[in-house]
């Protein structure tokens, strides 16, 4: 006990037999039979980018670092030594994976992560739209979520916008939240 072709799990498992011969003699005899599980996981990083959300931070999850990660008998734990970036934390940081199967193996692997600004959407309108390159039209011009934008590593939102044609500057304006 247990069955002759059982397959064990990691670890002490105690296998009882009972031996007969043909005159009905029995002998008993019991050991252990312990199975030890020394293959780490495999795990594939990936450099990834993150933007900053309209607050000033963000959370890394190590499925955004982790390209694939698998074990032969099934995953405990995996976590990242750095998990929150803000409006200070913008540029390149060196991020160690960890992942830890179910019997105490653990392989490190390591990924750039790219924090950047909060992203805003602007636009432009053109009205009259112009038929010829010397007609008269006004332009105006928006950011949608610049209030929540953070820049320069500051943790304080942009205040001011610059437009330009080029590298001439055509105008400039105050950010107020809607």
């Amino acid at each position: 006990d247990p069955q002759p072709g059982t397959s064990f799990s990691a670890g002490t498992t105690y296998v009882s037999v009972v031996a007969t011969d043909d005159l009905g003699n029995q002998q008993y005899c019991s050991f252990p039979v312990t199975v030890t599980e020394n293959e780490p996981p495999v795990l594939i990083t990936k450099d990834t980018s993150i933007a900053l959300t309209g607050d000033g931070y963000v959370f890394l999850s190590p499925n955004d670092v982790i390209a694939s990660v698998t074990d032969n008998c099934g995953l405990a734990d995996i976590y990242t030594d750095a998990s929150y970036f803000d409006c200070n934390s913008l540029g390149n940081h060196v991020v160690t994976v960890y992942a830890t199967d179910n019997s105490g193996n653990t392989t490190t692997g390591t990924a750039t992560v790219t924090i950047t600004p909060f992203v805003t959407t602007s636009f432009v309108t053109v009205n009259p739209a112009p038929v010829q390159y010397s007609d008269v039209a006004t332009f105006t011009a928006g950011i949608i979520g610049a209030a929540g934008f953070y820049y320069n590593g500051s943790c304080s939102a942009a205040t001011e916008v610059t437009f330009k044609l080029g590298e001439t500057v055509i105008g400039k304006a105050d950010l107020t939240p809607d």
